[in-house]
C-alpha cells in the first residue's frame, strides 16, 4: 500500500507538471476522492497452469515507450501488471524474461488478467478467448447523468 501511496503522489506531480491537471484538480482529487490513492495489485487465482490478478484502471500492463522511444516509467515508482508480475510469481517469465499474458486488458479499464506458467496453458487460455469460450462482464461507473431524458 506504500508504494501505491508514493506512485499516485509522483503520478499527481507528473500531472501537474505535464499540465495535464492544476495543482488545485490534484488537491481536490486527494481530498474529494481518497480511494485514488489505492493503487494495489492482488493475485485474485493460482493454480499450477495459471495466474489471474486483479489490476487497478490505470496501470500499465508494462511500461511503454516514451516520446523519446526509450522504455520506462513515466514517472517515479510506476507500478505495472509486469512489475507486480516479477516480484511476486516470477514462474509465468518465459526464459526471455516476458510476461505470457493469456489476453489483453485497455489501460483504463480494471479487472482480472490471467498470465500462464506454460506456452501450453497459455495457448490454451488464448484458445478460449480467440473462441468466445471465456465469459466476459464489464460494468461502467458514472458520475452525473445523461442530458437526454432517460425515463
Amino acid at each position: 500500500p506504500e508504494n501505491g501511496v508514493n506512485a499516485r503522489m509522483a503520478q499527481l506531480q507528473f500531472g501537474v507538471d505535464k499540465e495535464i491537471l492544476s495543482a488545485a484538480e490534484a488537491c481536490g482529487l486527494v481530498t474529494e476522492q481518497p480511494d485514488f490513492f489505492n493503487l494495489d495489485f492482488r493475485t485474485a487465482h493460482e493454480d499450477s497452469h495459471v495466474v489471474a490478478v486483479s489490476k487497478p484502471w490505470d496501470a500499465q500492463l508494462a511500461y511503454t515507450s516514451r516520446a523519446d522511444n526509450e522504455v520506462g516509467e513515466r514517472w517515479a515508482g510506476e507500478l505495472t501488471l509486469r512489475g507486480y508480475l516479477e516480484a511476486h510469481h516470477t514462474e509465468v517469465l518465459n526464459e526471455k524474461g516476458e510476461v505470457r499474458l493469456c489476453h489483453q486488458l485497455d489501460f483504463a479499464t480494471s479487472g482480472l488478467i490471467v498470465s500462464a506458467k506454460s506456452r501450453e496453458s497459455a495457448d490454451a487460455v488464448a484458445r478460449c478467448f480467440r473462441d468466445r469460450v471465456a465469459r466476459k462482464l464489464y460494468a461502467a461507473l458514472v458520475f452525473g447523468h445523461p442530458p437526454w431524458d432517460t425515463c
